[in-house]
């Protein structure tokens, strides 16, 4: 099972994922990765901006991504974080349909 820890703040309310389709995406990618126990997934989702400057702070590179992932060494259970450029990735899904 993946316990996910969601932050969408920076997100307007209608751009927000919903958490029923949230649920069902974790339970296909713990099955999938075949888990046992209880792990635990930092998500969040962020405007353009935001991500235009995490990628640039960690990547040096100075444009907008679709996703960064970051390891968390050492705690035991934890898969990590992702964050992801929501109104960025929904576009690229629009256009790869």
């Amino acid at each position: 099972m993946i316990k996910a820890e969601v932050n969408q703040t920076l997100l307007p309310r209608t751009t927000q994922v919903q958490a029923v389709w949230l649920a069902k995406l974790l339970h296909l990618a713990a099955a999938a990765l075949r888990l046992r126990g209880t792990h635990t997934l930092s998500i969040a989702f962020v405007d353009q901006a935001t991500m235009r400057r995490l990628n640039r702070t960690y990547r040096d590179k100075d444009r907008v991504t679709d996703i960064l992932s970051f390891a968390k060494v050492g705690e035991s259970g934890s898969l990590g974080e992702l964050v992801l450029a929501w109104p960025f990735v929904r576009n690229q899904a629009k256009k790869n349909k």
